[in-house]
């Protein structure tokens, strides 16, 4: 024998469902009730051009040299990072660049000037880490650079910062060496 159907009591203390009316259909309940619609240039994403370029002379220098980039053993790795590569070649600042330090910016979509800002982030907490004998890990290098500093300025993804910290460590920039001078 099947075992007997359940039956849903009901409440009498639920109103009776409304019909359902669609929002267009529905009359607005104050008539100078504005509406704003995103245009398709609010959604638009900035290229690196529009942005504002930021002013990496806040920083002070304590990047190693970029002459230890000078010998054939040193080569920075392949990146891989999603974004269609851009050419900076042509940018103001990219004479500041070392030659293979051109394609990492390219690769990462920065300009010269927010990847030599970045950098001299980068290694401005660097030494802080290093003053404290503290390791200078991924996670502590997002940190660094992800979110505004103490001048307002944003940083960058912590994607694109782990990216970088694991190309400076390949050619030995996190080296306790290129410290010693600033301890």
């Amino acid at each position: 024998m099947p075992p007997p159907k359940r039956t849903r009591k009901t409440s009498a203390s639920k109103a009776p469902q409304k019909a359902s009316v669609s929002p267009r259909e529905a009359p607005l309940d104050v008539a100078d009730k504005k509406f704003r619609r995103r245009t398709n240039d609010a959604n638009k994403a900035k290229t690196p051009a529009d942005k504002v370029a930021r002013n990496f002379l806040i920083y002070p220098d304590y990047c190693p040299p970029t002459s230890t980039l000078d010998s054939d053993q040193v080569n920075f790795p392949n990146i891989e990072w999603k974004a269609t590569p851009q050419d900076v070649t042509d940018h103001e600042d990219c004479h500041l660049l070392h030659a293979k330090e051109i394609p990492i910016v390219s690769k990462l979509v920065l300009t010269p000037s927010d990847y030599i800002y970045i950098k001299r982030r980068f290694f401005a907490h660097r030494l802080a880490y290093a003053r404290k004998g503290q390791s200078f890990n991924i996670n502590a290098a997002q940190l660094a650079c992800k979110g505004a500093d103490e001048y307002g300025i944003t940083g960058i993804d912590v994607n694109k910062t782990s990216r970088l910290h694991k190309a400076f460590d390949k050619v030995g920039w996190l080296d306790e060496k290129h410290m010693q001078k600033y301890l």
